[in-house]
């Protein structure tokens, strides 16, 4: 049976349209500031976007420095597996 939405209730598909690949997608620091209302919110409130991304980018570097794996460590030549000749 059909209804509004389309056959059994599913919504209906329009032609051609492209399904998107991810719907999870975050903006980057540049997209947001090169918004129209952030940039009117910025300039109302007296920000400098240039002062706001470098700190940002500062506060990016931090985290992921600060989640990043510990280097890994060669084995002294004492420790290392024995030859065998």
């Amino acid at each position: 049976m059909l209804s509004e939405k389309g056959r059994d209730d599913q919504p209906p598909q329009r032609r051609g349209a492209a399904m998107p690949i991810c719907t999870h997608y975050e903006p980057t620091i540049d997209e947001i500031l090169a918004d129209s209302a952030v940039k009117a919110l910025m300039r109302a409130d007296g920000v400098d976007p240039n002062r706001l991304r470098d700190k940002l980018l500062r506060i990016q570097a931090r985290r992921l420095e600060a989640e990043a794996p510990p280097p890994r460590r060669r084995p002294a030549a004492a420790e290392a597996s024995p030859r065998f000749a």
